[in-house]
């Protein structure tokens, strides 16, 4: 009788410890959570902080905190979709200021494209200590045109003055 007690209590005690060690197992597993797997080149890796949502990209070797889930990405995914055929160009203008003069400098695209956006240069030179030549106007002027317009005061020396338009066309 003593001996099958005595055995009753050391199973019990093995059992009590197996469970206690699966226990302390489980804690520790439950504060770090590491990235799946062995370290794949071409991969981002990193850790997102569930209260916050807050990013931390991270070397691959490295684990996540207790608060942090792991989030890995490829660098280049697949190939997308081709596009519709769309095609952008650019075009460009000029007109002269001379001494005292207004001018208006303006780009088209091909017929049936659109306009998207555009520029100009306007440079005076270095040299030049007096008034600047100036531009007055830039804008889109029709859905195919960008235009800038420019002013030379009396006194200043001659400029150019270019005007540019990017293109969408199919």
């Amino acid at each position: 009788m003593f001996l099958s007690t005595l055995l009753s209590k050391w199973t019990l005690l093995g059992i009590a410890t197996v469970l206690l060690v699966a226990l302390l197992a489980m804690a520790v597993a439950s504060q770090v959570s590491a990235h799946v797997g062995a370290p794949a080149s071409g991969v981002i890796h990193s850790c997102v902080n569930q209260a916050s949502g807050e990013l931390k990209i991270q070397s691959a070797t490295e684990d996540c905190k207790k608060n942090q889930s792991p989030l890995d990405w490829n660098i280049q995914g697949p190939p997308g979709p081709s596009g519709g055929g769309a095609t952008f160009y650019d075009r460009a203008g000029s007109t002269f200021l001379g001494d005292g003069s207004t001018g208006t400098a303006e780009a088209f695209c091909d017929a049936g494209d659109s306009a998207i956006s555009g520029g100009y240069q306007l440079e005076n030179p270095p040299w030049f200590s007096g008034e600047p030549a100036r531009i007055e106007r830039f804008s889109l002027s029709t859905p195919q045109s960008w235009m800038a317009r420019g002013f030379n005061p009396v006194g200043g020396p001659p400029v150019s003055l270019f005007v540019f338009v990017i293109c969408a066309g199919s």
